[in-house]
């Protein structure tokens, strides 16, 4: 057998030897983008965290709430006292006494208690509570728009790597077309071995590239399914709209409503609002506090024939702190602190998102060129 011979046999195989097959059999589930934006929500453990954090500030400024409402307990209570001794007589009736007594007795009470004056630490304390409520809802927005810009992300890979297998297999068609002809010609002996080989070159190469496409593919769509809580491999749906030119954007509206409104900002303004209100609360450890009870208790036992005997008072207590040890003026001046780092926090954080809005920016330039060329 000659070399021209055995190459065609080599050449005339390849393509049945080496042609790929596809990793899965059975079609893959789709899904819309909304679809996959709303799932990711719900099963995202970021934002399920964010969540439960708002309602525990939503808890905490309902009991700063509850602190301006008086105090209110309800004690019913029960006695029975025994004794016991030896018999006497009564020198009036002469009648036997048992020296075994019982007295039974049963009562209730009502006390309330108010801080009518605390140097208005509860008013701080509140504008505390509901500054930390307004930073969780920006988390929670901020968890939100986090989810969707990964799962975003996730869903035009997935377009992305199927758009590129189409290709790699456009191109192993091609690749095989070319071999079949290279291998005719080497057959009829009008063409030359190095010509089939690299044909046989180009197709395996080819091989190899829609194996590896289809191998992406996969691996972006099964980070597509655990990102929208599938246990398996989630196909995203192309639509039309993916493909129409973006319009101009407002760069300036956009860079005022980020820097005033965009979740890290309004977290760390809800953060610096909260120290303060609590450096102000700190602060009035100084002034005194005026705290009112009032009390009711009603009592019978068997001596007064399980009549009702009614109890009331009224108590009011001032108290005032000239010393603590230091204990107040460590608290003031570590929540003087926390107010530094807040304002220091924000400051830094509406220069780096200043800074991270001129890079998108660019970024989106580049590609609306890089789009508008390989369109025209």
């Amino acid at each position: 057998m000659s070399i021209r011979h055995f190459t065609w046999l080599v050449v005339a195989a390849a393509p049945v030897a080496v042609r790929p097959v596809p990793l899965h059999a059975q079609a893959i589930p789709e899904i819309t983008l909304e679809e996959a934006l709303r799932r990711s929500r719900i099963v995202s453990p970021s934002v399920i965290g964010a969540q439960g954090s708002l309602r525990n500030a939503e808890l905490s400024t309902s009991a700063a709430i509850w602190q301006f409402i008086p105090s209110l307990s309800f004690q019913p209570q029960a006695n029975l006292a025994l004794s016991s001794g030896q018999s006497r007589i009564d020198p009036v009736t002469q009648e036997v006494i048992s020296g075994n007594q019982s007295n039974p007795s049963f009562g209730f009470g009502l006390n309330a208690s108010y801080t009518v004056f605390d140097g208005f630490a509860r008013n701080h304390a509140l504008s505390a509570q509901r500054a930390n409520e307004r930073a969780a809802a920006a988390g929670l927005t901020n968890a939100q728009a986090a989810s969707d810009y990964v799962t975003t992300s996730a869903y035009f890979a997935v377009l992305t790597r199927v758009h590129v297998v189409s290709v790699a297999e456009g191109n192993l068609e091609a690749a095989e077309s070319q071999l079949r002809l290279a291998s005719a010609k080497l057959h009829s002996g009008s063409g030359r071995v190095t010509d089939s080989l690299t044909a046989l070159g180009g197709y395996q190469q080819a091989t190899l590239a829609l194996l590896q496409a289809r191998s992406d593919a996969a691996v972006s769509q099964s980070a597509l399914g655990r990102l929208v809580g599938i246990s398996g491999r989630m196909n995203a749906i192309d639509d039309p709209a993916y493909h129409t030119t973006p319009v101009p954007l407002d760069t300036a509206a956009i860079r005022q409503q980020v820097l005033t409104t965009g979740p890290d900002i309004v977290t760390l303004t809800a953060n610096l609002a909260s120290a303060q209100q609590f450096y102000q609360g700190t602060k009035t450890g100084y002034l005194p506090t005026l705290d009112v009870t009032a009390f009711s208790n009603w009592t019978g036992n068997d001596a007064s024939n399980y009549s009702l005997v009614a109890r009331r008072g009224l108590n009011l207590q001032l108290s005032i702190s000239p010393w603590t040890n230091m204990a107040r003026e460590r608290s003031i001046e570590s929540a003087s602190i926390s107010v530094s780092n807040a304002e220091a926090a924000l400051a830094d954080a509406r220069n780096s998102l200043y800074a991270q809005i001129d890079q998108v920016f660019a970024s989106l330039a580049v590609a609306q060129t890089a789009i508008g060329v390989s369109q025209g």
